[in-house]
C-alpha cells in the first residue's frame, strides 16, 4: 500500500473534502479582499455592501467545514 493512502478510504475521502473546501474559500475570501480594496479606495458604498452580504457565503463554507 503507498504511504500516502489509508486504511479508511472515508478518511481519505473526508480529507479530500476537507482540502477543496478551503481552497474553495480562500478562493472567496481573496476575491472579497480585492473587491473590498476596491470598494475602499472608490468610496463605493454598494459595492461595500454587496461585499458584506456574499460574506454569507464564505461562512456557510465554515461550518461545512466545522461539520466535517
Amino acid at each position: 500500500m503507498p504511504a500516502s493512502e489509508h486504511t479508511v478510504h472515508s478518511y481519505d475521502d473526508e480529507l479530500r473534502r476537507m482540502t477543496n473546501l478551503v481552497l474553495q474559500m480562500g478562493g472567496l475570501v481573496e476575491s472579497q479582499i480585492a473587491a473590498a480594496t476596491v470598494a475602499v479606495s472608490h468610496r463605493d458604498s454598494e459595492a461595500a455592501e454587496k461585499i458584506v452580504e456574499n460574506d454569507a457565503q464564505i461562512d456557510e463554507i465554515e461550518l461545512e467545514i466545522d461539520m466535517l
